[in-house]
């Protein structure tokens, strides 16, 4: 059968409905509603075409889906669809098949495409690179990643992120951007959940005091970490480690000032340590103290194991 049809036909136009038709829902889906203007009936052309028998057919000429309106049948493909020759609001025409068309799969030729994906992949205008997104990221992976090593610690132990802050725009404006790049989020109670009023952008040294391994010392009322007492004491922390190591009391280890190399000891001064020790009546703290030396440096110049010269000598 050969025929005739204009694309104004469509006022008419009503899909078939009948048992073997599956595509009557969608077309009236897709017309409903829909009055094409007199720009779209002239841009149609009368089209003289071989209309198919096959009762699946649905003639789509006149419709329009999205930017694309169908002008004219095309033919049939080797897997039985039906293609159609659409143009586009730009002006540009192309063949699509109709089941593309009447499932809402295709509806341009293509020139949208930059800012449909543009727009699909900015959500909260921030760039993927930055600190706080990164944060944030990282945050989620270590928490329900089983694949980061960090799981067993996070997500392996119960830790979980709040229900606001599963959104990236709700984390940063409670968080905030992040004051300097040697701070990173720290949790206050180690055992608590990321939430507002657990987090805070805090430095390495600070983030020792709520580590779970920290050994927390108490004295005053206060308590730090071995780091923390030894910058209060201004003295390196691995010093006043060695010192708790053997036993020494925080106090005590504290108040003993721990004194560089530079310190110069002169032959005059080995040779009166050496006959104080001898008398009995010093000991090597109290010679490290008045001399400002460390214990071990003392022992070794009172039993004569440091050999000094007459000039001053940097031990």
């Amino acid at each position: 059968m050969r025929g005739v049809i204009l694309s104004a036909s469509l006022r008419s136009y009503q899909p078939r409905n009948d048992a073997n038709n599956k595509h009557t829902s969608t077309m009236q889906a897709a017309t409903n509603g829909f009055t094409p203007s007199c720009e779209e009936i002239k841009s149609a052309q009368l089209l003289t075409f071989e209309l198919p028998k096959n009762p699946r057919f649905i003639n789509l000429t006149g419709i329009r889906f999205g930017m694309l309106l169908v002008i004219g049948f095309n033919g049939t493909k080797r897997n039985s669809s039906f293609d159609w020759r659409c143009v586009c609001d730009c002006g540009t025409k192309k063949v699509v098949s109709g089941t593309k068309l009447t499932c809402g799969r295709t509806k341009s030729c293509g020139c949208n495409r930059v800012e449909f994906f543009r727009a699909k992949r900015v959500i909260h205008g921030e760039a993927r690179k930055t600190k706080e997104y990164q944060t944030w990221a990282a945050m989620r992976a270590r928490c329900y990643n089983k694949n980061v090593r960090s799981y067993k610690d996070y997500g392996a132990r119960g830790i979980k992120i709040c229900e606001r802050w599963q959104e990236y725009k709700n984390f940063l404006n409670d968080m905030g951007r992040c004051p300097a790049s040697k701070n990173s989020i720290d949790r206050i109670n180690p055992n608590g959940d990321y939430e507002p009023a657990n987090c805070r952008w805090a430095t390495t040294e600070e983030q020792t005091e709520t580590r779970r391994k920290s050994r927390i010392y108490e004295l005053g009322g206060e308590r730090h970490c071995i780091a923390g007492w030894a910058r209060r004491a201004n003295m390196p922390s691995h010093v006043l480690r060695s010192r708790l190591n053997k036993g020494w009391a925080l106090e005590d280890a504290m108040s003993v000032p721990s004194y560089s190399r530079v310190i110069k000891i002169t032959a005059e001064d080995a040779i009166t340590i050496r006959e104080q020790y001898g008398s009995g009546s010093w000991t090597y703290r109290a010679l490290a103290e008045k001399y400002k030396i460390t214990r071990s440096y003392a022992r070794q110049i009172a039993l004569g194991l440091v050999t000094l010269r007459a000039k001053s000598f940097t031990p």
